[in-house]
């Protein structure tokens, strides 16, 4: 347990520093490393090492002495003081009750505050008063004197208030929210001791031109073979020597009902249009109904210099219709191209109509059903390592209804659970159950640990839908077609409005007088559905293929967007 300990006189302290094994009284501490070697005024850093005292120790970086020490075990911990001046590197001594010390020379470098990532979003945005997370480096351990600003609409800095200063404050991260009168395009930066961090750009949601209530979809390059089942993910390339935005497809279940190892890629207009299909490497074992999800650098900690994004594919069924636990994980490198593609960490169970989302480094799965087609409501996490590769999975909160075939949908620190099959009923049915539900569960993800807070409710849609795609954009959430009571079409679009706290408003219709029906001639589930925003700030979302709900569930090859 690690123990407070109260500092002795300064000068004590120092003369102590000179001290070597032959001092009278206690013993001489031995250090072996310190972590981070680089932070600011409040940077909390550990010292590794043997015959720390068990009381009375004191760390100084140089002559500035720590104002708080703990020590637990082999390790002691002491906060970066005051005083310490940007680009200086401090020598680090631990000098023990008794006045015996060890330093490690040149051990601690005084740097500015960096911002890696703004809320686990391809683009940082939010909505005012929304809760966002700022990530990085040498933010130090508590406020302090630090202070994290949003710019106004003209320019203005607007400083962001910290609610909980013992636990939304660390030195890799920062909980705040939106203020308000920030612009529609502002800038997030962090002032420390020793420095400003780079700004980093920030959109409120508001300013983009997406009208949820107004649906027009427009068809655009179809995909080279009608599928369902498959997945879908849009990656931003920002790097390498043609940056571009992209959507991967991936496996999926063709004419035959057959599990399939394709997959494509076509790059993306700020219109939503797709330009033409270019076939990556293959799967190496055939796919469909997996659960499918795109880390980028944005929502996790990913090797840059060569690496755009990773793509995984969790569960699932194979060529037999047998259902599976594996998953597959492969690189995007800097052209846009996939690496070849590696197996990762099997579920815990075979699960396939599951859903997957990504937040903070975890890649989460949750729902999908067994062998029996059996619904669950279990929910699995795993680390995303800098490669790409997965950690181990393990349990966190599950969701209070067990559903296969509905979406998982993350925005921000909210993740969303929408709509499902509650029911035992193949991936393939058309026709409604009656066990579809329009119940939708929110859990906030602890910003701290990855795992999730307990499900709540928030309003239901109007109508049970299954086999449907759920999007966040332009502020809400869009659920778009699927298996649903009533006349096929009847209900093609329903959206909700995303509260600051992440609750949901009322659902309601979405009209249009091009509807995917009008434009297609079929009513689809078991498609796929992506969202991104343009430059100008505006939400668009593309619908690819998806089975015909009145023809014996043939699957399309249309693509539309708005």
């Amino acid at each position: 347990m690690k123990r407070f300990v109260l500092a002795l006189p300064l000068a004590a302290a120092l003369a102590a520093c000179g001290s070597d094994s032959n001092s009278p009284g206690g013993t001489k501490p031995a250090l072996t490393g310190i972590m981070p070697s680089r932070g600011t005024v409040g940077t909390e850093v550990r010292l590794d090492g043997t015959a720390f005292s068990a009381a009375n120790v004191r760390v100084f970086f140089n002559a500035l002495e720590s104002p708080s020490v703990e020590t637990d075990g082999n390790a002691v911990f002491a906060r970066a003081p005051e005083g310490l001046v940007t680009g200086t590197t401090y020598s680090v001594a631990v000098v023990n009750d008794g006045g015996k010390a060890d330093t490690l020379a040149n051990a601690f470098t005084a740097v500015a505050p960096e911002i890696d990532r703004v809320n686990g979003a391809t683009l940082a945005m939010g909505l005012v008063g929304m809760t966002v997370i700022i990530e990085g480096a040498a933010y130090g351990n508590a406020p302090g004197s630090s202070k994290v600003f949003f710019s106004a609409a003209n320019g203005a800095p607007i400083e962001a208030v910290i609610a909980d200063s013992a636990n939304d404050w660390t030195d890799s991260f920062v909980v705040t929210s939106v203020p308000q009168n920030v612009g529609d395009t502002s800038w997030i930066w962090i002032e420390t001791p020793t420095g400003v961090s780079d700004s980093v750009e920030f959109r409120l949601i508001q300013s983009g031109t997406f009208s949820p209530s107004l649906i027009n979809w427009t068809g655009t390059t179809v995909l080279p073979q009608p599928l369902q089942g498959h997945g879908a993910v849009f990656v931003q390339v920002e790097a390498g020597a043609a940056p571009a935005s992209y959507v991967f497809v991936i496996a999926g279940a063709d004419t035959l009902g057959t599990a399939t190892t394709a997959a494509h890629r076509a790059t993306v207009a700020q219109s939503g249009a797709i330009g033409g299909w270019t076939s990556l490497t293959a799967l190496p074992e055939p796919r469909a109904y997996a659960a499918t999800a795109a880390a980028t650098p944005f929502t996790a900690a990913l090797d840059t210099a060569t690496t755009a994004a990773v793509v995984y594919v969790v569960g699932g069924v194979d060529a037999a219709g047998t259902t599976v636990a594996t998953s597959h994980f492969a690189r995007v490198d800097l052209a846009g191209n996939i690496d070849a593609w590696q197996n990762g960490p099997s579920l815990p169970v075979a699960a396939r109509g599951g859903s997957a989302a990504i937040f903070r480094g975890y890649l989460y799965f949750a729902g999908g059903a067994d062998a029996a087609n059996a619904p669950s409501a279990a929910v699995y996490r795993a680390p995303i390592a800098t490669d790409g590769s997965l950690g181990a999975w393990e349990a966190t909160a599950a969701m209070p209804v067990s559903r296969a075939h509905f979406s998982l949908v993350n925005f921000g620190p909210f993740l969303y659970a929408v709509g499902g099959e509650t029911g035992a009923v193949s991936a393939v049915q058309a026709t409604t159950s009656g066990t579809e539900t329009a119940v939708v569960h929110l859990s906030r993800i602890n910003l701290r640990t990855g795992a999730l807070n307990p499900w709540t409710p928030v309003s239901s849609q109007a109508k049970a839908r299954s086999k449907h795609s759920t999007v966040f954009a332009g502020g809400a959430l869009l659920t778009t077609s699927g298996v649903y009571s009533g006349q096929p079409g009847s209900s093609e679009n329903t959206y909700a409005t995303v509260n600051n706290d992440g609750t949901l408003g009322s659902w309601n219709g979405a009209t249009g007088s091009e509807t995917i029906e009008a434009e297609t001639g079929i009513s689809v589930y078991n498609q796929a559905a992506i969202t991104f925003i343009d430059g100008a700030g505006a939400a668009h979302v593309l619908v690819l293929g998806g089975a015909n709900r009145v023809a014996a569930g043939q699957p399309t090859a249309s693509v539309l967007y708005y």
